[in-house]
């Protein structure tokens, strides 16, 4: 199933789910509103959380859930987003609880910044042990369908 919006565009695997939103206005960065995807093997709840914390929060074994955070345009191509693309060859051996936001039993995760298009974004994997390499295959290309055009940036 495709999905898209602000310029976004991925494709959710059958039996995934996944939306692409936008931010809104937020205290720490007055008038800018920036455009996240949010994918998993599992019903993804309505999250605004820009790293999907009530996802995570629900993950049951074998869940995988993969946040995509949009970031300011500037950063495109420099420093931690000077890698072009998305990881599309993730292994569980990739995956650490050292990359967690926050500790949970049984939970692990990576943390990757790059540029997609000229887009930048930090991406946030997190999996509910045990999970299945299949899994993974799936959210990598998923990952490897994810475009990203050019978006009028709200001001």
């Amino acid at each position: 199933m495709l999905v898209e919006g602000y310029g976004l565009q991925v494709e959710i695997p059958s039996g995934w789910s996944g939306r692409v939103w936008r931010t809104p206005q937020s205290v720490d960065m007055p008038g800018r509103c920036f455009s996240n995807i949010h994918l998993g093997n599992f019903e993804v709840p309505i999250d605004e959380a820009n790293f999907g914390s009530i996802a995570i929060a629900r993950l049951r074994p074998g869940d995988v859930f993969a946040a995509l955070v949009e970031f300011e345009p500037e950063s495109a191509h420099t420093g931690w987003f000077k890698h072009q693309g998305l990881p599309t060859n993730i292994t569980l051996d990739m995956l650490s609880e050292d990359y967690l936001r926050e500790s949970r039993p049984h939970q692990v995760g990576l943390q990757f910044f790059c540029t997609v298009g000229d887009r930048p974004f930090s991406v946030h994997i997190v999996a509910a042990l045990p999970v299945e390499t299949s899994s993974l295959q799936l959210l990598g290309a998923s990952f490897q369908s994810v475009h990203a055009g050019a978006v009028e940036w709200a001001r």
